[in-house]
Protein backbone atom coordinates (compact mmCIF):
# COMPACT_ATOMS: atom_id res chain seq x y z
CA UNK A 1 0.00 0.00 0.00
CA UNK A 2 0.92 3.56 0.38
CA UNK A 3 2.86 2.92 3.67
CA UNK A 4 5.30 0.69 1.83
CA UNK A 5 5.65 3.52 -0.94
CA UNK A 6 6.40 6.23 2.17
CA UNK A 7 8.61 3.97 3.63
CA UNK A 8 10.69 4.04 0.30
CA UNK A 9 13.43 6.39 -0.65
CA UNK A 10 13.02 10.10 -0.49
CA UNK A 11 12.28 9.96 -3.85
CA UNK A 12 9.19 7.97 -4.08
CA UNK A 13 8.23 10.41 -0.96
CA UNK A 14 8.67 13.84 -3.25
CA UNK A 15 6.54 11.83 -5.40
CA UNK A 16 3.41 11.06 -2.71
CA UNK A 17 3.92 14.69 -2.24
CA UNK A 18 3.26 16.17 -5.89
CA UNK A 19 0.68 13.48 -6.40
CA UNK A 20 -0.72 15.88 -3.18
CA UNK A 21 -1.92 12.65 -1.48
CA UNK A 22 -0.41 13.60 1.82
CA UNK A 23 -3.24 16.15 2.35
CA UNK A 24 -5.92 13.15 1.78
CA UNK A 25 -3.64 11.08 4.93
CA UNK A 26 -4.35 14.23 7.17
CA UNK A 27 -7.86 14.22 6.97
CA UNK A 28 -8.38 10.71 7.30
CA UNK A 29 -6.31 10.75 10.28
CA UNK A 30 -8.61 13.71 11.95
CA UNK A 31 -12.07 12.25 10.74
CA UNK A 32 -11.85 8.15 9.32
CA UNK A 33 -12.47 5.20 11.87
CA UNK A 34 -9.95 3.68 13.48
CA UNK A 35 -8.47 1.52 11.55
CA UNK A 36 -8.70 3.35 8.38
CA UNK A 37 -7.02 6.61 10.18
CA UNK A 38 -4.54 3.92 11.53
CA UNK A 39 -3.24 3.18 8.43
CA UNK A 40 -2.81 7.05 7.26
CA UNK A 41 -1.05 7.62 10.63
CA UNK A 42 1.62 5.16 9.64
CA UNK A 43 1.79 6.05 5.68
CA UNK A 44 2.92 9.57 7.21
CA UNK A 45 5.03 7.98 10.23
CA UNK A 46 6.74 6.51 7.41
CA UNK A 47 7.71 9.24 5.70
CA UNK A 48 8.77 11.40 8.71
CA UNK A 49 11.08 8.34 8.86
CA UNK A 50 13.52 9.58 6.46
CA UNK A 51 13.94 12.71 8.26
CA UNK A 52 15.01 15.40 5.64
CA UNK A 53 14.05 18.75 6.88
CA UNK A 54 11.93 19.90 3.85
CA UNK A 55 9.50 16.74 3.93
CA UNK A 56 9.07 17.31 7.41
CA UNK A 57 8.42 21.34 7.11
CA UNK A 58 6.17 20.30 4.19
CA UNK A 59 3.79 17.55 6.66
CA UNK A 60 3.69 20.43 9.33
CA UNK A 61 3.13 22.97 6.94
CA UNK A 62 -0.05 21.18 5.84
CA UNK A 63 -1.23 20.17 9.21
CA UNK A 64 0.33 16.64 10.06
CA UNK A 65 1.00 18.26 13.54
CA UNK A 66 -3.03 18.77 14.20
CA UNK A 67 -3.70 15.44 12.99
CA UNK A 68 -0.81 13.65 15.02
CA UNK A 69 -2.44 15.55 18.18
CA UNK A 70 -6.06 14.25 16.95
CA UNK A 71 -5.21 10.81 16.49
CA UNK A 72 -2.92 10.55 19.61
CA UNK A 73 -5.97 11.72 21.57
CA UNK A 74 -7.84 8.36 20.33
CA UNK A 75 -5.73 6.33 22.35
CA UNK A 76 -7.03 8.00 25.48
CA UNK A 77 -10.40 5.43 25.71
CA UNK A 78 -9.69 3.71 22.90
CA UNK A 79 -12.12 1.00 21.85
CA UNK A 80 -13.10 -2.06 23.75
CA UNK A 81 -12.57 -4.05 21.07
CA UNK A 82 -8.96 -3.34 19.74
CA UNK A 83 -6.34 -5.68 20.84
CA UNK A 84 -3.76 -3.81 23.32
CA UNK A 85 -0.95 -5.07 21.10
CA UNK A 86 -2.17 -3.38 18.09
CA UNK A 87 -2.96 -0.27 20.15
CA UNK A 88 0.78 -0.67 21.56
CA UNK A 89 2.05 -1.04 17.89
CA UNK A 90 0.44 1.91 16.29
CA UNK A 91 1.34 4.25 19.55
CA UNK A 92 5.21 3.47 19.42
CA UNK A 93 4.94 4.55 15.54
CA UNK A 94 3.32 7.81 16.11
CA UNK A 95 5.48 8.59 19.30
CA UNK A 96 8.54 7.88 16.73
CA UNK A 97 6.95 10.16 14.51
CA UNK A 98 6.39 12.77 16.97
CA UNK A 99 10.25 12.19 17.66
CA UNK A 100 10.93 12.49 14.39
CA UNK A 101 9.13 16.28 13.66
CA UNK A 102 10.60 17.52 16.87
CA UNK A 103 14.04 16.32 15.99
CA UNK A 104 14.21 19.01 12.78
CA UNK A 105 12.86 21.63 15.12
CA UNK A 106 15.28 24.50 15.84
CA UNK A 107 13.65 26.90 17.20
CA UNK A 108 10.12 24.99 19.03
CA UNK A 109 7.71 25.80 17.19
CA UNK A 110 6.67 22.10 16.60
CA UNK A 111 7.02 21.62 20.13
CA UNK A 112 4.64 24.52 20.81
CA UNK A 113 1.63 23.11 17.73
CA UNK A 114 2.33 19.74 19.65
CA UNK A 115 1.30 21.55 22.95
CA UNK A 116 -1.80 23.38 21.32
CA UNK A 117 -2.90 20.16 20.57
CA UNK A 118 -2.66 19.30 23.59
CA UNK A 119 -0.21 16.09 23.22
CA UNK A 120 1.53 17.06 26.20
CA UNK A 121 -1.59 16.55 28.45
CA UNK A 122 -2.58 13.17 26.31
CA UNK A 123 1.31 12.28 26.60
CA UNK A 124 0.79 12.74 30.74
CA UNK A 125 -2.64 11.15 30.28
CA UNK A 126 -0.95 7.77 28.82
CA UNK A 127 1.82 7.82 30.84
CA UNK A 128 -0.01 7.92 34.46
CA UNK A 129 -3.76 6.36 33.54
CA UNK A 130 -2.03 2.81 31.57
CA UNK A 131 -0.25 0.06 31.82
CA UNK A 132 1.72 -0.59 28.61
CA UNK A 133 3.15 -3.75 28.14
CA UNK A 134 5.96 -2.51 25.85
CA UNK A 135 8.07 -0.73 28.00
CA UNK A 136 9.44 1.08 25.39
CA UNK A 137 6.32 3.32 24.83
CA UNK A 138 6.75 4.28 28.83
CA UNK A 139 10.63 5.28 27.80
CA UNK A 140 9.22 6.66 24.72
CA UNK A 141 6.49 9.58 26.52
CA UNK A 142 9.05 9.76 28.94
CA UNK A 143 11.63 10.71 26.50
CA UNK A 144 9.62 13.10 24.39
CA UNK A 145 8.16 14.66 27.45
CA UNK A 146 11.53 15.74 29.07
CA UNK A 147 13.67 16.48 25.71
CA UNK A 148 10.81 18.40 24.26
CA UNK A 149 8.25 19.40 26.73
CA UNK A 150 10.70 20.14 29.83
CA UNK A 151 9.36 23.86 30.82
CA UNK A 152 5.90 22.23 31.31
CA UNK A 153 7.58 18.81 33.24
CA UNK A 154 9.44 21.93 35.60
CA UNK A 155 6.14 23.17 35.78
CA UNK A 156 3.97 20.07 36.67
CA UNK A 157 6.75 19.20 39.58
CA UNK A 158 6.38 22.68 40.81
CA UNK A 159 2.93 23.12 41.45
CA UNK A 160 3.01 19.12 42.59
CA UNK A 161 5.63 20.54 45.17
CA UNK A 162 3.11 23.56 45.99
CA UNK A 163 0.72 20.92 46.42
CA UNK A 164 2.53 18.76 48.68
CA UNK A 165 3.54 21.97 50.84
CA UNK A 166 -0.03 23.26 51.58
CA UNK A 167 -0.85 19.47 52.80
CA UNK A 168 2.12 19.00 54.93
CA UNK A 169 0.60 17.35 58.24
CA UNK A 170 -2.51 16.17 56.52
CA UNK A 171 -2.29 12.09 55.75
Amino acid sequence: GLSNITAGTTQQIECTIQAKLFPILINTIKTAPWHTAKEAMWTIANASECKQGYIIHYLVLIGCIEGICLFLGRFIGTDQHMNTRNIESVLQVLLQCMENILLIDNDNKYADKFEEGNAFDVLEVLLTAYEFNNMQIVDMINHLLEKYFEDDDDYLHQESNDNNNNNDGVN
